[in-house]
């Protein structure tokens, strides 16, 4: 398109009579608006839009990057707490952290980038890391960790499914290595129902000084303010990204939406950026500071001036770019990686461009890429582009940033039961999901926890096996955790990855995550509750106090009344349990959220994900030499189990994946015995009691006390040997059930200690038995003879899945 083309209207006040067929014509264009968008559009300039006008807007108003179907809900959850500095709104939350490290602050982020990579695995798990980088970066902090949680096809499936976890697993890697920022861990799961729509949801954590922290804002004062674009020159990569997120993945080929990944360019950017911080610091120079995202430099500089109160005039041809010609349109919206937007006094322009083109040279990084002065603010309260004199966008500031609000249909679904069954609607599909050992045979009116089911031997080695309880360790191998020398724990050696903020403070921070999209699945509000719970719960075992939430939530079509209704119950799941749970922080306060993201479209044709909340939680170690990890420490501790008693299967990956029946609901989850719960396990570390400390979850006592068992260093003889009768329960539901609780290691000297504490809090706690000196598992049963598994049998199943599926070393 020509220029001159392009400043003509897109439609006319005519043309606009007929809104469907103007919204269908710009969609064939690639211009996503809807037909009461064409016409709101048309109101709101008060003539027909330019073209850029349209994209600006299609981008805009996109679900991506206005959460026009969720924004007004998501003030359900709880955001306010003493150690909140900057909750949502900002490009990531900031919170308080307690002395000694009180002259500092943690910034943490929480993004996705699903669609991208489906289409192209490694470029869209890449660019969703250095995304999430730029959230925490452009705070003024510095990134010192990042997380992934991701959700994967059925690796049985095809070699296709397979692609696209290898894909994304080598982008997260290639990224975060090249970038000099350790992984901080995650979780990954595979499951059919994500065959045509992964889920790559990613997190990043920073430290920044408290009084040094940027804001996304032109600052207070006359200025006057120039807008200074740095990094990678413009390119067209990933023009119309934040509109392909916004709608159902296929319909024709969408790899141009995926923007290109420049890690090593990104690490200069970093050390550029932290002396530009260091300046605007020491010579309280005021400046904000935003990451180029959805919408590219139009998203960039309109916000930054709406959060000001002002307006920006954007010379477009002032931008630096690649030499190929780009038309207007896609200078301003492309999200090309790598870039950032200052706002600074016009007086300390120039030295800021600087420490980019000069100091660090980005040019001879990458060919083009520097800094460059592409518009001011003004106070007229307009945003106003020109490219060589033409004005392609003009428009009240606010409407750019103003959003749009839709309210949506929804409509509730009842729960599975927690029997096992399944609702009638999802009957059809429960033999398709499960498979570990059998399919059918069982009668299905009779509930999993009356049944005796399989051998448990085999059953054990089964579920550690299986891809979604199977050792970590390989995967984590893709990943550098340990640069930086930050890391105290690593991810795989405790519930949660521990970190020192500043070295030589002795404080830690503790990372972890929580969300099953089965629970979700089966009962989306008990699901939420259960997310946030485990979440905290992994901190608190590490011996963290629970801190900050942040959260993705990965749903499917809004159109869809039952996605909405899904998307409601969530909500008031999550709200409960970070009411329930916030007292280890601030008595009294709920547990925050300060930082998240909404992805919705998640779905290919009339198949959508299953509900799929994820969520981190940050937590504090006032002494990270008290941080406890999950291995066996020494022959002749106690095992003890504190939490809820074993009496239900339901919602147990036995029954999933053993027994090939559908699991029903999530067990029952009692919010104030949690908090409770979690107090002890922090009390029991804070005042060194225990020597280990693991959480009862998936797969349930059996795989946690094996995974104990797993994580001793090689070379070091221990095993366990457990009397489970006293948990009154049949094997099955002794070993497998999925109930809230924590298996400790603790001497004998201070078991009293544990005991105590725990009934001083209501929480019941059963002796289950020692750590041997005798490298196997051996456990005896209610009504049944023990059952023995050697630590080689052990290793033998959970080590070689993940490899196996790698290497396409299948059966």
């Amino acid at each position: 398109m020509s220029v001159a083309a392009g400043l003509a209207p897109a439609y006319t006040a005519e043309d606009a009579r007929d809104p469907a067929a103007v919204s269908a014509r710009l969609a064939a264009r690639g211009v996503s608006l809807d037909p009461d968008e064409v016409a709101l559009l048309l109101e709101l300039l008060g003539r027909g839009p330019r073209w850029a006008e349209c994209v600006l807007f299609g981008i805009l108003w996109s679900e991506h990057c206005s959460y026009k179907s969720t924004r007004h809900l998501l003030s359900r959850l709880p955001t306010r707490a003493p150690q909140v500095v900057l909750g949502p709104g900002e490009d990531a939350g900031v919170v308080r952290l307690p002395a000694p490290c009180d002259d500092l602050v943690l910034v943490v982020a929480h993004e996705s980038h699903n669609h991208p990579s489906q289409v192209l695995p490694l470029e869209g798990a890449a660019t969703g890391v250095g995304g999430i980088v730029r959230d925490v970066g452009c705070m003024g902090a510095e990134v010192v960790g990042v997380l992934d949680c991701l959700r994967f096809g059925d690796p049985r499936a095809g070699v296709h499914a397979r692609d696209i976890a290898r894909g994304v697993v080598q982008g997260v890697a290639d990224y975060g290595n090249a970038l000099g920022v350790p992984n901080l861990g995650g979780d990954v799961a595979f499951d059919a129902r994500f065959d045509e729509s992964c889920l790559v949801n990613v997190m990043a954590l920073g430290i920044a000084p408290a009084d040094g922290v940027l804001r996304s804002r032109v600052p207070e004062g006359k200025g006057p303010w120039a807008f200074v674009l740095v990094g990678k020159p413009t390119d067209e990569s990933g023009f119309g990204g934040a509109s392909f997120a916004s709608s159902a993945l296929g319909g024709g080929d969408r790899r141009g939406a995926v923007q290109l990944p420049d890690p090593f360019l990104k690490r200069v950017l970093h050390v550029a950026n932290a002396e530009a911080f260091f300046r605007v610091r020491s010579r309280g120079i005021p400046a904000g500071f935003k990451d180029l995202g959805a919408g590219g430099i139009a998203c960039a500089t309109s916000e930054l001036a709406a959060a000001g109160g002002r307006g920006a005039t954007i010379e477009l041809e002032r931008a630096h770019r690649v030499e190929r010609a780009l038309p207007p349109e896609v200078l301003l919206c492309a999200e090309t990686q790598e870039r950032y937007c200052w706002v600074v006094p016009e007086a300390f322009a120039a030295e800021l461009c600087g420490i980019y083109n000069r100091d660090f040279a980005l040019g001879s990084v990458h060919p083009a890429a520097g800094a460059r002065v592409v518009g001011r603010a003004t106070d007229a309260k307009r945003y106003l582009v020109t490219w060589h004199g033409e004005t392609v966008v003009d428009c009240p500031v606010e409407a750019i940033t103003a959003g749009r609000k839709i309210v949506r249909p929804a409509q509730r679904r009842a729960p599975a039961t927690r029997s096992g069954l399944p609702p009638p609607a999802h009957r059809a599909s429960a033999a398709r999901r499960a498979p570990l050992s059998r399919r059918g045979g069982a009668d299905p009116n009779v509930a999993p926890r009356t049944r005796s089911g399989p051998d448990p031997f085999g059953a054990l080695l089964a579920l550690l096996s299986s891809p979604n309880l199977c050792s970590r360790e390989y995967l984590f191998r893709h990943y550098d955790s340990e640069v930086q020398g930050r890391t105290w724990l690593r991810p795989g050696e405790g519930d949660a990855a521990v970190f020192a903020p500043a070295a030589g403070r002795g404080l830690g921070v503790a990372v972890a995550v929580g969300g099953s999209s089965w629970w979700c699945d089966a009962d989306p509000e008990l699901g939420a509750r259960h997310a946030v719970a485990e979440a905290a719960r992994n901190v608190a075992c590490v011996g963290a106090r629970p801190w900050a939430l942040t959260d993705c939530l990965n749903f499917g079509d809004p159109a869809d009344p039952s996605v909405m209704g899904d998307f409601e119950a969530t909500l008031e799941g999550l709200a409960a349990a970070a009411q329930a749970l916030g007292a280890l922080a601030s008595p009294g306060a709920a547990l925050p959220f300060v930082s998240g993201n909404v992805s919705l479209h998640n779905h290919a044709g009339g198949r959508s994900i299953p509900p799929s909340p994820i969520v981190m939680c940050a937590g504090v170690l006032r002494d990270l030499s008290t941080a406890t990890g999950l291995a066996l420490r020494g022959a002749g501790d106690l095992l003890v189990m504190a939490g809820d008693a074993r009496d239900s299967l339901t919602g147990s990956a036995y029954v999933r994946d053993v027994l090939g029946e559908s699991a029903g609901a999530p067990p029952a989850l009692d919010l104030a015995r949690e908090a409770r719960l979690q107090e002890l396990a922090v009390l029991a570390a804070e005042n060194r009691w225990v020597r280990a400390a693991h959480d009862v979850s998936d797969g349930g006592l059996a795989v946690a006390l094996a995974e104990m068992m797993l994580a001793v260093p090689a070379g070091e003889q221990l095993g366990i040997e457990v009397d489970l009768e006293a948990l009154g329960a049949v094997p099955g539901v002794a070993l497998f059930g999925e109930r809230p609780a924590i298996v400790f290691a603790v001497s004998p000297a201070r078991a009293p200690r544990l005991f105590q504490a725990a009934r001083e809090r209501g929480v019941p706690a059963w002796p289950l038995g020692t750590v041997s000196d005798t490298a196997r598992f051996r456990a005896r049963l209610k009504g049944a003879d023990s059952v023995t598994w050697t630590l080689a049998e052990l290793r033998a199943a959970a080590g070689g899945t993940l490899a196996r599926m790698w290497n396409e070393e299948l059966e």
